[in-house]
């Protein structure tokens, strides 16, 4: 409920259905499998694990950050997901972000499977490693504090039709 907080701290908890509400999920130094759709106001894991690894395709919501953001599953973004530390994208895997939605990378970013952006918005502080990205009228924001690597991506096709080869 809104105004409600449920913390995690060291420890592994896996959550095998939904999890929504207008309140806070907080957790530090743990591992969190989450297995159903989350729709929550804040899901704060801060410097947690979190694998999104449902046997269906799962659907994100809400505030959603944590220190290292794995999927292991189709899934679909659609507000605002963060990961401080690593987003990995695993093998035969796709992370969409829909409309409006905001992806943020501050650490590494690593796409074995798919990343679709649909009219959202990506945001990369470390390297980007991988080369499946479908991006439409997505705007990508490289603002690492160090220099940047990026392995995999060919061509980047500016809003004005032109490329850039590297």
């Amino acid at each position: 409920e809104s105004g409600a907080t449920a913390t995690l701290s060291g420890r592994e908890l896996t959550i095998n259905k939904e999890i929504t509400g207008g309140g806070s999920f907080s957790g530090n130094n743990g591992i969190i499998n989450v297995k159903g759709d989350a729709d929550i106001s804040n899901f704060i894991s801060g410097s947690s694990i979190v694998n999104l690894n449902g046997t269906s395709p799962q659907t994100i919501g809400g505030d959603f950050t944590a220190d290292t953001l794995n999927i292991l599953n189709d899934v679909t973004g659609t507000d605002y997901l963060e990961a401080f530390n690593l987003i990995y994208i695993g093998a035969g895997n796709t992370l969409t972000m829909n409309d409006g939605s905001q992806l943020v990378a501050l650490g590494d970013f690593t796409v074995d499977g798919n990343i679709i952006g649909n009219n959202s918005t990506f945001n990369f502080g470390g390297d980007i490693n991988g080369s499946n990205f479908t991006l439409t009228n997505t705007s990508v924001i490289l603002n690492g504090d160090t220099q940047q690597t990026i392995n995999g991506i060919e061509e980047i096709k500016s809003h004005n039709n032109s490329s850039a080869k590297r």
